[in-house]
């Protein structure tokens, strides 16, 4: 499953932070729950859509050091297209 996250609402993304088998990617306000969850998300599940991030007045976190993977809106849209079920939170 896909999650898109366009909500700073830390307690909606709770319920699928421990399944394996969901991808999250974080966009608009979704993206500054990023330092919250970076600790809690292993990186191969974990994305953030980069034109939100740089948006986001957050770009000074290095982001690869963190090991967070930044993606474009065609991946973001090709990472849709992979999967069968998405679902989008949002405040």
């Amino acid at each position: 499953m896909l999650l898109q996250v366009l909500s700073n609402n830390a307690l909606s993304l709770q319920p699928y932070i421990e399944d394996p088998d969901i991808t999250i990617v974080l966009l608009q306000d979704g993206v500054y729950l990023l330092p919250e969850l970076i600790q809690q998300i292993p990186a191969n599940r974990l994305f953030v859509l980069e034109s939100d991030w740089l948006a986001s007045g957050l770009a000074q976190i290095n982001l690869h050091e963190l090991k967070v993977n930044l993606i474009s809106a065609e991946q973001w849209v090709n990472m849709a297209a992979e999967h069968f079920n998405i679902l989008t939170l949002q405040s």
